[in-house]
């Protein structure tokens, strides 16, 4: 027993196992934990006193914009996003 820890082929099995042990608790990480939000460094604009004051020239009109669906994470599932990925596909297979 004490000639076997003296070789070093023991250790480096044991190593190993703690590196690929390490590297799967990081890849766990990677995969299960949602991403983070992207840090914003823009610097913002603070409107001046004139830049606040409405310009009225004629009468507003208020356009709301469409109501615009949440993409939902993973595989797109609307036909017109993969009829148009395979007529690109279809386009390269044939060159």
């Amino acid at each position: 027993m004490r000639n076997l820890l003296r070789k070093p082929l023991p250790w480096m099995v044991v190593t190993e196992c703690a590196i690929v042990a390490a590297l799967a608790i990081v890849a766990w990480h990677m995969v299960a934990s949602p991403p983070a939000p992207p840090a914003s460094d823009a610097q913002v604009a603070v409107p001046t006193a004139q830049a606040r004051e409405p310009v009225t020239h004629g009468p507003t009109v208020v356009r709301e914009a469409p109501p615009v669906q949440p993409l939902l994470p993973g595989l797109n599932l609307e036909s017109g996003f993969w009829k148009l990925r395979l007529a690109e596909l279809k386009g390269r297979l044939k060159v």
